[in-house]
């Protein structure tokens, strides 16, 4: 098993992580695949269906398949194929989790199938930085610190016309008595 994952990626910009799965060694296994960013693992429980699946916090996750859950023949591998958007900048973390399944059938002769996760499932995780997209920042988020900023501003005019006109209102204090 191989996957692939960036360690550093940009706030709200797609990327993709690779999975890999085969169950013998096969020379076209690692082509293509950026080996600087591939965590390779030997020993990891594959049945011929194969479940994988990535999480992680604050990141946009799309599987770029149908299922889940694909055939892993002797002859060919299997690819997963994520793409990844990390929401916000700082420190995060991708989890990769890869179960054997395995499928039954009915024993009283129906024609019920079922599939279950049996064996050990192998986790990984990936550490990544996720640095600020500023033209984000620019283009998302400082319009709406714009928008606060000038409601305060006015809140803040609003007051100020208003002590003012009180005042001009009442006119000015009267002089002190020069009696005391």
């Amino acid at each position: 098993m191989i996957w692939q994952c960036p360690r550093e990626m940009l706030q709200q910009t797609p990327n993709y992580v690779i999975l890999r799965v085969e169950k013998g060694r096969l020379d076209s296994f690692e082509q293509g695949l950026d080996r600087a960013i591939s965590r390779k693992h030997e020993g990891v429980d594959v049945a011929t269906r194969t479940e994988a699946q990535l999480s992680g916090e604050d990141f946009g996750i799309i599987l770029e398949e149908v299922n889940n859950r694909k055939i892993v023949a002797e002859t060919m591998y299997q690819e997963w194929r994520w793409q990844v958007t990390p929401k916000s900048p700082g420190p995060h973390r991708l989890v990769i989790v890869v179960s054997p399944i395995a499928q039954m059938k009915d024993v009283g002769g129906g024609d019920i199938n079922a599939e279950t996760s049996f064996g050990t499932p192998f986790r990984d995780h990936v550490d990544i930085t996720v640095a600020r997209n500023w033209s984000y920042f620019g283009r998302e988020q400082l319009p709406q610190w714009t928008n606060i900023a000038i409601g305060v501003a006015i809140t803040l005019i609003a007051g100020l016309i208003g002590l003012v006109r009180k005042r001009l209102k009442h006119g000015p204090p009267p002089p002190p008595n020069p009696e005391w």
